[in-house]
């Protein structure tokens, strides 16, 4: 179970959301009423959705809801969530441990990239590469492992808590390509390069121009092994309006999941984006994701062929 996956109330919005000072406390309010309804059905427990895309869509970039440019607004939600994953983790085990039979499993489900640099012998694309998988693919869960928030503006605060993760939660879906900016705006994290010269490396992309990059399902986890946790793949999926391709992409990242599991790593799970076609926030209904098809007009499910293919994969 997902308790915040990027939509908020219009009543906790309209007093600041998570840029509210007392939004954790807000936040496991609700954790705490949720967890004394249901908490004796559920096992595995995400409280926040990719906090590092929420707060770079919604206060960096400012495409989807509040809609705001501000860094010092990107710093102050992400410190909210995170002490509010750690209120919700506490709050969870308080109530639900034993609930099932046994104590619960909670995290945040992270949002992993595989970054590549533009040019494989320019220094300063590998730093930039080091710099976003620190910033975008390791820090919520060096903070929530080691209660300590190291980030830009925020240099180092004690979170209420030590490790608040039970295992990780890792969602991919994609390879950049990534060019050093120089040292202005966000420079040196670099800028996604889609130039036409990694057209020979990209074998295929999804419907959203996105590239299908098992391999970096595998290079991902592979970079987890420090954290000593086991993995729950909590989304891992493509748009298209080719089922054939999605057949292909279930198997293959299946695939990369076997590999690094034989190597060692803990996968307890693996969870396919999505059952039904969705609405994918600010591209709307047009990106097909779905192994449930689901009809534009009456809303009509049809099961596509990769369902079985997943059904088979499991078994």
């Amino acid at each position: 179970m997902t308790l915040h996956h990027f939509t908020n109330p219009q009543w906790f919005a309209r007093r600041g959301g998570w840029l509210a000072e007392d939004a954790p406390l807000i936040f496991a309010r609700y954790v705490r009423e949720v967890s004394r309804r249901v908490g004796g059905k559920v096992r595995f427990w995400i409280t926040i959705n990719e906090p590092m895309v929420y707060v770079y869509y919604g206060y960096v970039i400012g495409s989807w809801p509040p809609g705001e440019r501000s860094f010092d607004a990107a710093t102050r939600v992400l410190r909210n969530l995170l002490i509010a994953h750690v209120r919700a983790y506490q709050e969870l085990h308080s109530i639900c441990d034993g609930l099932t039979g046994a104590p619960v499993s909670v995290s945040i489900a992270k949002h992993l990239t595989h970054f590549a640099p533009c040019r494989k012998n320019s220094l300063s694309d590998r730093f930039a590469v080091f710099l976003r998988n620190q910033f975008f693919n390791a820090m919520c869960f060096s903070a929530l492992s080691t209660g300590f928030l190291f980030f830009p503006g925020v240099f180092c605060e004690r979170l209420p808590g030590e490790r608040t993760l039970d295992f990780l939660g890792v969602n991919y879906y994609r390879r950049d390509f990534i060019r050093f900016g120089g040292l202005r705006d966000q420079g040196p994290l670099g800028e996604i390069c889609e130039d036409a010269h990694h057209a020979g490396q990209i074998a295929e992309r999804n419907s959203m121009g996105w590239e299908i990059y098992p391999e970096g399902l595998y290079r991902v986890l592979a970079a987890l092994r420090r954290f000593s946790l086991p993995v729950l793949i909590c989304e891992n999926g493509v748009a298209t309006d080719d089922d054939t391709q999605r057949v292909r992409f279930i198997e293959s990242h299946v695939q990369s999941i076997e590999r690094v599991r034989s190597e060692g790593l803990d996968v307890s799970g693996y969870l396919y984006w999505s059952l039904f076609d969705n609405f994918e926030w600010a591209e709307g209904y047009k990106p097909r994701f779905g192994i449930v098809e689901v009809g534009a007009a009456d809303k009509t499910r049809k099961v596509r062929p990769s369902a079985h293919v997943l059904s088979r994969v499991c078994r």
